[in-house]
């Protein structure tokens, strides 16, 4: 019986501490993909910025993400992954029509997405239950 109870507690405590690893490597994920975005929403809205600017902030973004994404796909849904990919996806092809409304709406969304990713993975008791 003590065996057991023991196990039960080694893995318990395997469980959590994976989960506190893979939570801040979300969190970091998020800030950091945030942080691109809003300095591409910043460009965007800078009437002076040009296309090539653009699209480089946009390419550097979705590296960004590609990289990212190799790392959360063992532990995220991917459903979840692919709707960041679909935003980044858009912003490419409106960048192109430079239709500056959409893409500030496509940034939010992404951001939006982003934000429900951390704190859907986050530990919580809400999460528990």
């Amino acid at each position: 019986m003590k065996k057991e109870i023991i196990m039960s507690i080694v893995i318990v405590l395997i469980i959590v501490i994976a989960d506190i690893i893979t939570g801040k490597i979300t969190k970091n994920m998020v800030i950091e993909m945030t942080n691109k975005l809003e300095g591409l929403r910043e460009v965007i809205e800078n009437e002076e910025s040009d296309e090539k600017e653009i699209a480089s902030k946009i390419r550097d973004i979705k590296n960004t993400w590609e990289d990212e994404n190799k790392v959360l796909s063992y532990y995220l849904e991917h459903d979840e992954l692919e709707k960041v990919e679909t935003e980044l996806n858009s912003l490419i092809g409106l960048s192109k029509d430079r239709d500056i409304e959409e893409e500030l709406t496509t940034i939010q969304r992404a951001e939006f997405i982003l934000e429900h990713i951390s704190e859907k993975y986050k530990l919580s008791l809400n999460n528990f239950f």
